[in-house]
């Protein structure tokens, strides 16, 4: 997982027994079959359970003009493809390899924030691309935050209403319900998982500007009931099969009635709730994403009682380039070499919390 991070920041890879070879992440094993590069004619495909592989494992095999790729599934085989065209040179050579890969981590994401500066689905599906490239399986969409609520909603359009919004970042630009299953529908055709993000009731100005009063009161729940009842309907569990509900950086008079609610409505909908921690203290059900510094590494000293992932040092906006770079390199995500049941992976994040005329200029592209 540090590799692969450590990758994206640097665009650059390990040296394996070809000087000249770069593959990011780093594969699990890769052997050089014979020396010279070749012309690949021939690529065989083949997807079987019976592989024998991990998790989004993968096998590939490259001798003469011939290419093999194995993978227990089609999400290995995604993966397996990207790997190829990384192998690919500049004149259209691969050199003569062997690699059986897969992950360490089964979640391995990138979070954009979408409700501070709006994102045009196009730049989104370039973002995506990219993710896939480096074998990224998760798209963690922030799409509502103090600026505005960026998600369509029949139900209240106030919500998407200008004079609601934080001036001066594209107020009235929302996405709708089309564009946000089109952008799922494209994320997983290169094998990424959206996960869409309503922070509730934290980072919700644009919330009280609406109606006048907050999400926790008696009032804002019944209209979030609303509003999330029409999400779910628009946007159906199979495609999101994980809601994260924020919740972090607010102080309620209500916070276990709050956030019993907000999980009661997801879970009843057959989702996995996902909340940030610290935040306001989530039951049993829901996945916690640890973002505090403070709390991850204090995690080995006490039994953490909840499935988490890790953010806790995966924030792009903090801090400055070689800090950044040097955190990724030394970080050890989820404090262990691979995820297990409760370990399940990092995500980094980007906060773009800066009004930005040209979105275009918004990292990763």
């Amino acid at each position: 997982m540090k590799r692969l991070f450590l990758g994206i920041f640097l665009l650059m890879a390990l040296p394996f027994a070809l000087a000249a070879q770069m593959v990011i992440p780093a594969p699990q094993e890769m052997k050089v079959v014979r020396e010279g590069k070749v012309h690949v004619t021939n690529i065989q495909e083949r997807i079987s359970r019976k592989a024998k592989l991990p998790e989004e494992g993968y096998t590939i095999s490259i001798s003469g003009s011939k290419a093999i790729l194995t993978a227990g599934s089609e999400q290995g085989m995604i993966w397996a493809r990207q790997t190829m065209k990384q192998l690919q040179d500049e004149n259209g050579l691969y050199p003569q390899v062997t690699i059986r890969d897969w992950p360490a981590f089964g979640l391995r994401g990138f979070m954009h924030d979408t409700g501070r500066n709006y994102r045009p689905v196009a730049l989104l599906k370039k973002d995506l691309d990219l993710f896939s490239f480096y074998k990224l399986n998760v798209f963690h969409w922030h799409l509502t935050d103090d600026p505005g609520w960026r998600i369509e909603c029949k139900a209240y359009p106030q919500l998407n209403a200008p004079e609601h919004m934080r001036k001066g970042r594209k107020e009235g630009t929302v996405y709708t319900y089309d564009e946000i299953r089109d952008v799922i529908h494209y994320a997983r055709e290169r094998g990424i998982m959206v996960i869409p993000e309503i922070d509730m009731p934290g980072h919700s100005t644009y919330f009280k500007k609406a109606f006048g009063f907050g999400m926790a009161s008696e009032e804002g729940m019944k209209v979030l009931e609303t509003c999330l009842k029409e999400f779910f309907r628009e946007i159906p569990r199979d495609l999101c099969p994980y809601i994260h509900i924020g919740s972090d950086e607010v102080k309620v008079d209500n916070p276990e009635e709050f956030m019993l609610f907000c999980e009661d409505l997801v879970v009843k909908d057959g989702r996995t709730p996902i909340c940030w921690d610290p935040g306001l203290k989530p039951g049993d059900k829901t996945i916690s994403q640890v973002w505090s510094a403070s709390i991850g590494a204090d995690m080995e000293k006490k039994d953490y009682p909840h499935r988490f992932i890790d953010t806790f040092s995966g924030y792009l906006n903090n801090g400055n380039v070689i800090w950044n770079t040097t955190q990724q390199l030394l970080h050890t995500y989820c404090n262990a070499e691979k995820g297990d049941d409760k370990r399940l992976g990092s995500i980094l994040c980007l906060w773009n919390d800066l009004r930005i005329d040209d979105p275009a200029l918004l990292m990763p592209l």
